[in-house]
């Protein structure tokens, strides 16, 4: 005698190989060069230094803020989950300020390997990541609530 498998079983077998393969976390965290003195940072405090209002860390020391191209899936990750803004919004941030000569716009980076090795390769910076990817040559900064 054969037994069949449930249906269910075999929906839940199916729909679990059609999902695509991500890493146990894929949240992103803001990193630093590991030589960046401890920070308080909060949402508010992250929105200025990636606006690029905030120009200096507390310890007067010059910011250096690397961001993905605009429609990187880690990006928008970022804006939307970190910063609770649209990437469409930073761009439009970016460009006014660049546009009427009273700022800059962050380094952009293509990917997030380039990410990583940037940031951990320049004093005072600043930048985002999947969390597995973040190495001993970064601090993750934890956001504080406010």
């Amino acid at each position: 005698m054969v037994r069949s498998t449930p249906l269910w079983l075999m929906l839940v077998l199916l729909f679990s190989l059609a999902l695509p393969c991500w890493s146990a976390d894929s949240s992103v965290v803001v990193i630093a060069n590991k030589n960046l003195e401890n920070v308080a940072v909060n949402r508010t405090y992250l929105r200025s230094l990636f606006g690029m209002r905030a120009r200096t860390w507390p310890s007067g020391a010059a910011v250096r803020v690397f961001v993905l191209k605009d429609n990187h899936e880690v990006h928008e990750k970022f804006a939307k989950s970190i910063l609770k803004t649209f990437p469409y919004n930073l761009r439009k941030i970016w460009d006014s300020r660049v546009f009427s000569g009273v700022g800059a716009s962050p380094t952009v980076v293509a990917s997030e390997a380039e990410m990583y090795e940037r940031v951990s390769e320049t004093d005072n910076a600043i930048g985002y990541l999947t969390r597995g990817l973040a190495g001993p040559g970064v601090k993750v900064l934890e956001l504080e609530k406010i």
